[in-house]
Order: C-alpha cells, then sequence, then structure tokens
C-alpha cells in the first residue's frame, strides 16, 4: 500500500490553491506550522488525506546527495541516470508525504500523485520507483532494464 511518497520540486511557486483546484478530488486543503513557521499542508481528498512535509532546509543537501547517489547506483540506463541526477540539481523543495487512503484506493493513489508530479514538473518517489515529471519510472521497481 502506498503510505509514503517524496515530491522533489524545482519551483515551489507552483504549490497552492492554482494547483490544488486543478484536481476536483481534493476537497480542502489546509496549511500546518510548528512555532510559527510553515511546515506543511495537508490535503483531504475523495479517497483519503496526504499530509505534506517541507524538508527544513538544512536537510536538503544531505538528503539530495543520499537520493543522487541512490539513482546513481540503481539506474539502469547511464543517459537517464545523468538526467535524472541533473534534475536534482534544480530543487528547491523536498515535500515528504504522509498518505492514509483505504487497501482498494491503491491504483487512484498512484495515479492521483503522478499527475500531480506532472504539474509540479518534478521528480517523486513512492512505491520503490523514482519517476520523472512525466510520469516515467526512471529508476527503481517499474523502470525499464536495458535489453
Amino acid at each position: 500500500m502506498i503510505e509514503n511518497a517524496t515530491f522533489y520540486i524545482p519551483d515551489p511557486t507552483v504549490f497552492g490553491t492554482k494547483l490544488f483546484d486543478r484536481f476536483p478530488e481534493i476537497n480542502s486543503a489546509q496549511p500546518f506550522s510548528t512555532e510559527e513557521v510553515a511546515t506543511g499542508m495537508l490535503l483531504e481528498t475523495t479517497w483519503g488525506e496526504i499530509k505534506f512535509n517541507v524538508m527544513p532546509p538544512e536537510q536538503m543537501g544531505p538528503h539530495l546527495n543520499s537520493f543522487a547517489n541512490f539513482i546513481h547506483q540503481h539506474c539502469p540506463v547511464k543517459s537517464d541516470d545523468m538526467y535524472m541526477r541533473g534534475r536534482l540539481t534544480h530543487v528547491r523543495w523536498v515535500l515528504g508525504c504522509n498518505i492514509k487512503h483505504e487497501p482498494h484506493q491503491q491504483q487512484t493513489v498512484g495515479q492521483f500523485l503522478l499527475r500531480f508530479n506532472d504539474q509540479l514538473n518534478g521528480t517523486l518517489f513512492f512505491d520503490n520507483t523514482v519517476w520523472d515529471w512525466n510520469g516515467k519510472p526512471m529508476v527503481g521497481r517499474y523502470a525499464e532494464r536495458p535489453t
């Protein structure tokens, strides 16, 4: 079951109500904070909820380096490896997600995440797979293997 995902976003200004309005399955969006610092957003959807947590800036560098190393070690196509690691150099925001839904909604949740990522022009990690902005699996479980 998809319970976690991470979005790597090059332009955080696109994350907001104009984006949420493009998704009829989003019923509400509520920001949350700790100590008066905005730390995330809770989206209530027709199938469940997603809690987006903004990674603190001081954690992003080490996290992106580890993620780039993961891609380098597991990407089956050298040109895709270089492309995906290059995309990470443009990331300005990392959103970790906790997802709640019923098990029978697994496919709906996966499709939502991919469509959401497309609108963010981001990189997405879920289900042991790194997905490009266009929904193509680049690394991991669903990535094509060279023949």
